[in-house]
């Protein structure tokens, strides 16, 4: 399957009045919808076949910082736009509108969903930030939700201009179907 580029060029509404930050997820120009998890906002399914292009654009009002890794690391605390210097990882700050090409984290998760990665971070796709919660209930529904959303301080050094000190984290996973995420920040 081609990827067709112009997906992530075509034009998005104004969001800048919206509560909260938003994104799309591509597998090779598809966009993804998150699974109905009651353990997770932002599960997807992983794609099915390697070679897979991986996008993620920004369609909120607020930039939205990112890292994703070749190879996550359990107990390390990963933070959004903050590079840890590993060879392969993605890392940077989408401006509204803009997006970035995630491919080469894809080798470590694709097909995760059907691995033994249950409880680890195999399945992490991407670790986002932004200036506004990525859901209307960043709390959560029930008792697992807040283990893919949550706050930290805003990084030193991470583009800001809402003069936010609290970044709203969401962790996008696709990942064993409904499980509670090992939050990796």
């Amino acid at each position: 399957m081609s990827f067709d580029a112009a997906v992530l060029s075509a034009p998005l509404p104004d969001a800048s009045a919206s509560p909260i930050a938003s994104f799309e997820l591509f597998y090779t120009g598809a966009e993804q919808q998150p699974r109905s998890c009651p353990s997770a906002h932002w599960e997807f399914a992983p794609p099915e076949a390697q070679g897979t292009v991986t996008s993620l654009r920004n369609t909120g009002g607020v930039v939205i910082a990112y890292i994703a890794e070749t190879d996550w690391e359990q107990g390390v605390h990963y933070i959004p736009g903050v590079p840890t210097g590993v060879t392969g990882e993605a890392v940077g700050v989408l401006a509204p509108g803009a997006s970035v090409n995630l491919t080469a984290d894809e080798a470590n998760w694709v097909g995760a969903e059907n691995g033994p990665h249950a409880n680890d971070l195999s399945g992490d796709i991407v670790l986002l930030g932004a200036a506004k919660p990525f859901s209307d209930d960043p709390g959560g529904f029930s008792e697992f939700a807040a283990s893919d959303e949550g706050t930290i301080p805003w990084p030193q050094g991470v583009a800001n201009a809402t003069g936010a000190t609290t970044m709203n984290v969401a962790q996008v996973t696709g990942d064993v179907p409904c499980q509670a995420v090992v939050q990796a920040w």
